[in-house]
């Protein structure tokens, strides 16, 4: 485990909500503007046990598992299904698309990573995951430049992504005006959403 609190949801098409932040440790990728990386290695162990009954206690009706990359964890779709159906909360698995998503309860809302060149690890995307998504998940593209907005675009064409998931872009903080992402958008006349990261804003991490 990295950590746990309660904190607004920041990204996503449910940010605002109030939600218990369930972080776990480690990433198999290794992104040029990620800002997590202190999660990389674990601060502590926590077992499915401790954990389902620190989210059993939370006032939280959302719970946001993130990292890190969660699905690196072992029994990790086990517990998200007994949460799920033992807790009463609406679960929110954050995942960076490298790793396969079959296993995930249908129930669970999902919020995909499809990263772009600037992250350096755009091609360990899974696209395989685009099949398995679900109408009401998200597919995520955090973009640095016009390159990074180039290369999203493509991929939404490719596979025909505003058909079959929620669509958020959100620019690398400090790196793009969202106002200039937003021209773009505009622009082109996309049904996709612009997300500007509310945890930055309330300073959160």
């Amino acid at each position: 485990m990295s950590e746990i609190f309660e904190s607004i949801i920041g990204e996503s098409t449910l940010s605002g909500f109030p939600a218990l932040f369930v972080r776990f440790a480690g990433c198999n990728l290794r992104c040029a503007w990620c800002d997590t990386a202190y999660a990389y290695e674990p601060a502590y162990f926590s077992s499915s046990r401790q954990l389902y009954e620190k989210v059993k206690a939370s006032r939280q009706k959302f719970v946001l598992f993130t990292g890190g990359e969660p699905l690196l964890q072992s029994g990790l779709p086990d517990l998200i299904n007994e949460i799920a159906s033992g807790c009463g909360k609406k679960v929110i698995l954050e995942t960076n698309g490298s790793v396969g998503i079959e296993n995930v309860n249908p129930g669970v809302h999902i919020s995909m990573d499809c990263k772009p060149p600037s992250s350096r690890e755009h091609q360990k995307c899974l696209f395989g995951n685009f099949e398995i998504l679900k109408r009401t998940d998200d597919v995520k593209f955090v973009v640095e430049d016009r390159n990074d907005y180039e290369y999203s675009r493509r991929m939404i064409d490719a596979y025909d992504l505003e058909k079959r998931v929620n669509v958020v872009f959100q620019t690398v903080h400090g790196k793009l005006d969202a106002a200039r992402l937003a021209e773009w958008i505009v622009e082109d006349a996309r049904p996709v959403r612009l997300n500007l990261q509310l945890h930055k804003y309330i300073g959160v991490k």
